[in-house]
């Protein structure tokens, strides 16, 4: 793009003492002189370069936004499927990766390190065929794993608010910690109840948060683009 706008710039009448340069060095003695405003159509054609970049930029994370924004909104009115769909996606994810783990434990060279990577892999082979072909067994566990990692998660940060009692971070920690561990109560004392849609619930309100802060990444890039273009 550079080329053509300094083609544009040849038939100009040469610089006088401007303060921008006449030559460029080119080694070896030559130099290549610059026409008159030669520095600031350089500078324009890299610029209308980022104004383009930034418009296509801009215009694809407003529509990946809008349509993480949409699955989010069709994920929280459909939560049960949602999650029997996560827990067959996790499935996949962890039987491909026993066969990967499988490979790699079939190539290791010690007998010790063969069969820990052999063993690991058939586990993780095992985990991913059942939560496909349970799927609904599979909701239940990892909801108890959600769970866990939702107490672990507020306790380890009601330890770092009392670390940083002396800070102004000290309440907004604390209060997060605590909200966390209540969650985590809050689905122990109803888990049957909450089980089936949590996982749901959870990416539901992921893709609708992830959907939002591409929309407003979106408006940003175009209001870039428009100061580059004024």
């Amino acid at each position: 793009m550079m080329a053509p706008a300094m083609r544009v710039c040849r038939g100009q009448n040469r610089a006088s003492d401007t303060g921008v340069p006449r030559a460029v060095p080119l080694g070896r003695g030559m130099e290549w002189e610059l026409p008159v405003g030669g520095a600031s159509c350089i500078f324009g054609a890299v610029s209308w370069s980022l104004c383009v970049c930034v418009m296509k930029a801009w215009a694809k994370w407003l529509v990946v936004g809008i349509l993480s924004g949409v699955f989010g909104l069709f994920v929280l009115a459909n939560p049960v499927a949602a999650s029997v769909s996560v827990t067959i996606m996790a499935g996949l994810l962890f039987a491909a990766s026993g066969l990967f783990q499988i490979l790699v434990g079939v190539d290791e060279d010690g007998l010790w390190a063969k069969l820990v990577g052999l063993g690991i892999g058939f586990i993780m082979l095992l985990l991913g065929v059942s939560l496909m072909f349970n799927p609904l067994e599979g909701v239940l566990s990892l909801t108890l794993l959600v769970t866990i990692l939702f107490a672990a998660s507020g306790v380890a940060r009601l330890i770092t608010a009392f670390q940083m009692r002396a800070t102004v971070f000290f309440w907004p920690m604390l209060v997060s910690g605590a909200l966390t561990i209540l969650l985590a109560g809050y689905i122990g004392a109803n888990f049957f109840d909450v089980a089936p849609a949590l996982l749901g619930v959870l990416l539901g309100i992921e893709l609708l948060v992830n959907g939002i802060a591409l929309v407003i990444l979106a408006f940003f890039l175009r209001k870039l683009k428009q100061r580059l273009q004024g």
